[in-house]
């Protein structure tokens, strides 16, 4: 066992290195470490809100226990999807696997240290659902000492079952597929495979859910059930999110005792069968993962006499960085996938539940009725906002370029052509997300007027937080990196820009709320106000953008 924590230490230094070259970096972790003490607070406050809604909903109809197995679940459904890039990248793909390979490990030891190395990471993730939850819950219902400690186990072990779940699944396809020749097309799959199956279980746990209060009695006849109706409806997919559940919620010492016995017991043994099935086809699949399949054709005329003609710089530029996006399987996911994602769950929801058309009836009246062109107005520019600090793409293009940053600041493109180049994809990756919107609007019975409205202001923000994005990209960018995933999922930089969307967001709001109370114009008026603020940061964003930012690109590396 001593030979796993080494190289668990080995690992998790190798994961958290160096981020980058520039000059001055001890005040960047510096500023790091003070961006979390600001950061983490701020964002578990407004998911607590959010949390401490649905608690107050649930105790309405005595289901305020679901609240804990609806936040297992999630965690569980999260640490999947994420997961299965990880164990990936980690596991096969990882520059330290021809080091390490060679070395006097048995294949458990070895994987048991990268096991470790892919839960820690998921904690992180976690915990911005279940510290929460946790707390909120905790306070609300009076608990005990008991329900903490409780908590605290299922918090450190409910990762173990999702991240096997991941493990085996990319033992199989490594094993007895041909995928893993086809590196990038293979981690693409995986992602996705991933991905469909936590919508999959997602949607089928809210379907059961749904059904439990579309009774004859519906809500009234859950609130007299008994407490524990809706965990029992929760997906068995993963178990240990139940009997999690069931252990911290549990009224005697006897049921917590007794759910907290099994849930030890289901992840050791979830632990054991990974070792097991480790020692077996590990190496196996892992010798060659760091080879790559290639194949040749033969360049016919047309196409390269096509390629010799004299392009748009920033044409050209804005190519190679869609391209790099859509072909790099770690940006295609991270980057790329929301355009898909993000209607899917808000979609599959409103398709679990059997009064479909009446949900649908109800969205036409709202955003045909002109008493709510305001409010309208008002949501989609926060989520707008939302959408765009949230997506890495900006804030994440100048780490993405890693050791190959040099080249491009010594070709014959001037830096304010590439930054712009890269604002432009940001811009189009988002921007496909919010035409989805706009079509889903239109095809609803929304007002054209309001539309436009809506669209103009959403292109305004969208070069925002672009720009914003690529600033801070360049502040202190992560180039050191031996796998592209880290560039994305690993930097900070998303979690800065996050933070600003927050912050103008809830500036946002108290705009909304002044011109509601004091004004009580029409919504044109207050779409003037945000127009009139949002072209104002823009401009001064272009010229820091052309001034400053350009300078910290040269600096870059130097």
């Amino acid at each position: 066992m001593n030979k796993v924590w080494i190289l668990t230490k080995v690992f998790l230094k190798t994961g958290f290195g160096e981020g980058t070259r520039i000059k001055k970096q001890n005040n960047s972790k510096i500023f790091n470490i003070v961006l979390l003490l600001v950061t983490m607070p701020m964002i578990l406050f407004s998911i607590g809100i959010t949390v401490f809604g649905v608690f107050e909903g649930l105790k309405m109809i005595n289901q305020e226990d679901l609240l804990i197995g609806l936040a297992y679940n999630i965690s569980s459904v999260i640490t999947f999807v994420f997961g299965i890039m990880s164990v990936m990248s980690i596991f096969y793909f990882s520059k330290d696997i021809n080091f390490v390979l060679p070395l006097p490990f048995r294949p458990r030891e070895i994987t048991l240290a990268k096991f470790i190395t892919v839960v820690i990471y998921q904690y992180v993730v976690t915990a911005f659902i279940l510290i929460p939850t946790i707390f909120i819950y905790g306070v609300r219902t009076g608990a005990e000492i008991g329900f903490y400690l409780t908590s605290l186990i299922c918090f450190i072990l409910l990762p173990i079952l999702p991240t096997v779940y991941c493990s085996l699944i990319s033992m199989i396809l490594m094993n007895f597929t041909n995928l893993s020749k086809h590196k990038d097309a293979f981690k693409i799959f995986t992602g996705f495979l991933a991905i469909a199956i936590a919508i999959i279980v997602n949607f089928f746990s809210t379907k059961m859910g749904a059904n439990a209060t579309n009774g004859p009695g519906g809500i009234a006849d859950v609130a007299n059930l008994g407490k524990n109706v809706l965990i029992d409806k929760l997906s068995n997919f993963f178990i240990t999110a139940k009997v999690g559940a069931y252990a911290t919620v549990g009224d005697t010492p006897s049921k917590i005792l007794i759910n907290i016995t099994l849930f030890i017991l289901i992840n050791v043994l979830a632990v054991i069968i990974f070792s097991l099935v480790t020692d077996k086809f590990y190496f196996k699949g892992a010798v060659g993962a760091s080879e790559s399949y290639g194949s040749r054709k033969k360049l016919k005329e047309e196409v390269f006499q096509k390629s010799l003609i004299e392009k748009s710089p920033l044409k050209t530029w804005l190519v190679k960085e869609l391209t790099i996006l859509v072909r790099t399987p770690a940006y295609l996911l991270n980057c790329v996938s929301t355009i898909v994602i993000i209607p899917i769950i808000l979609v599959m929801p409103i398709l679990a539940e059997e009064n479909f058309e009446t949900a649908v009836s109800s969205a036409r009246r709202f955003l045909s009725n002109s008493s709510n062109f305001t409010i309208i107005i008002a949501a989609t520019f926060g989520i707008v906002l939302f959408i765009s600090s949230t997506n890495p793409t900006a804030s994440t293009s100048i780490s993405r370029e890693g050791d190959n940053l040099y080249i491009s600041k010594f070709l014959p493109v001037d830096y304010l052509t590439q930054l712009t180049a890269k604002i432009l994809s940001a811009i189009i990756i988002n921007g496909a997300l919010i035409l989805i919107a706009v079509v889903v609007m239109i095809l609803l019975g929304g007002s054209v007027t309001v539309i436009l409205l809506i669209l103009i202001l959403a292109i305004l923000e969208l070069y925002f937080m672009a720009v914003v994005g690529v600033l801070i990209d360049l502040s202190s960018p992560k180039l050191v990196w031996d796998d592209e995933q880290k560039a994305v999922k690993q930097n900070l930089n998303p979690l800065k820009c996050t933070l600003i969307g927050l912050i103008l967001g809830g500036a946002s709001t108290g705009v909304t709320v002044a011109s509601w109370v004091f004004i009580k114009g029409s919504f044109i008026i207050y779409f003037g106000i945000l127009a009139v603020i949002i072209i104002t940061l823009d401009v001064v964003m272009y010229n820091l953008l052309r001034t400053k930012g350009v300078k910290m690109f040269k600096s870059l590396s130097d």
